[in-house]
């Protein structure tokens, strides 16, 4: 099969490009990328588009920003040339353009994945439900996302649809991790700094721990976004400067995983959480929210530890709970590891799209 994807843009530093990036290494099929907003400079971009062609991807690029006549035109043009039998579409923009090719080209099949639970309002929500309706195939990331989407648009009961969890390339053996907690207790959560990833809940759990232990708890947070000067000016002003980190935007996070001890993730509308996945891959204590698709993920007391999104004593206490008992939790991390290598392994990833989605 000849696919293409219709992909804002090449982030493999975020989500779907990544995904994208790992399944045309290992697929069966020929896959092709559309894409029209460059993140990175043209340098960096070069160098991006080099490892998706090393991973058999094609990737074609057009910044024309949002001229639909020239999208439509260039994309025409790609499916023609490459005989394309698969649009897949992820994000709104990319759903609107597949939608118009399934109306020139009727035969092309066309496949959307959600890969998140946000949903529209007013005449967005009324587009959106005509493009649904002439969709092939539905996926989603997660219960969640299913649940969200079907409850905003209930057309969505009538395609053929299921859940696609993400994957990742876990390795063969569990690794042994060793911790010393002599000096900090080092703590990494990774995110858009945006409301719903819910940073603010994590810098008042440091607070509180400030005022109530004796140890040196180390939060870094890795991410950009609106926020970061509002969160950026409490940590200021609660003296926090020496305990938690604001490091921005990072290409480096799979080292932070390993450099951390505990991984915390406190969205409360996650539609999946591929950290997450990072954080099982290396044997991390893990705190979630019991919110959105973390529970789809993590196992509460099994594999990882679920709380309240909004209590911040909640995540303090449990932090100081962990970090007094840390080097007798090994259970809690190997079960992370093993269950994302059952559930969440870029096999079944990679199986479940060329078994299930394109046949």
């Amino acid at each position: 099969m000849n696919i293409l994807h219709l992909l804002q843009d090449l982030n493999i530093y975020g989500g779907t490009p990544k995904k994208i990036l790992d399944l045309g290494k290992y697929s069966k099929n020929n896959h092709h990328i559309y894409t029209w907003y460059r993140v990175f400079n043209i340098h960096d971009t070069n160098k991006i588009i080099k490892k998706f062609s090393k991973n058999n991807i094609n990737v074609h690029e057009n910044y024309v920003g949002r001229n639909i006549f020239k999208h439509i035109n260039e994309i025409l043009k790609i499916v023609k040339k490459n005989n394309i039998q698969i649009i897949h579409s992820y994000f709104y923009f990319g759903e609107f353009l597949g939608y118009v090719i399934k109306k020139i080209l009727p035969d092309v099949r066309f496949i959307i994945s959600f890969v998140g639970s946000n949903n529209p309002n007013g005449l967005s929500k009324f587009f959106l439900k005509k493009i649904y309706n002439s969709c092939d195939i539905i996926t989603y990331n997660s219960n969640y996302t299913k649940n969200s989407k079907i409850t905003c648009f209930p057309c969505l009961r009538n395609n053929k649809n299921f859940v696609l969890y993400n994957g990742i390339d876990f390795p063969r053996k569990i690794s042994d991790v060793k911790i010393n907690i002599s000096t900090k207790i080092k703590l990494l959560s990774i995110g858009g700094l945006i409301e719903i990833k819910n940073h603010i809940i994590l810098i008042e759990a440091i607070k509180i721990l400030k005022n109530i232990s004796n140890k040196k708890f180390e939060l870094k947070i890795a991410g950009d976004g609106p926020l970061f000067n509002i969160l950026s000016k409490y940590i200021v002003d609660n003296n926090l400067k020496s305990n938690i980190k604001l490091l921005g935007y990072s290409n480096s996070t799979e080292e932070l995983i390993k450099d951390s001890m505990i991984y915390l993730h406190p969205c409360y509308k996650e539609g999946f959480g591929i950290s997450v996945l990072e954080a099982m891959k290396h044997r991390k204590i893990i705190l979630a929210s019991n919110a959105g698709a973390l529970p789809e993920l993590i196992k509460d007391n099994h594999s990882g530890y679920l709380i309240s999104p909004f209590d911040s004593k909640e995540w303090a206490s449990k932090l100081l709970e962990i970090s007094n008992n840390i080097n007798n939790l090994e259970h809690v991390s190997k079960n992370a590891f093993n269950d994302g290598k059952k559930y969440f392994s870029l096999n079944n990833f990679v199986n479940n799209h060329d078994n299930k989605l394109y046949w």
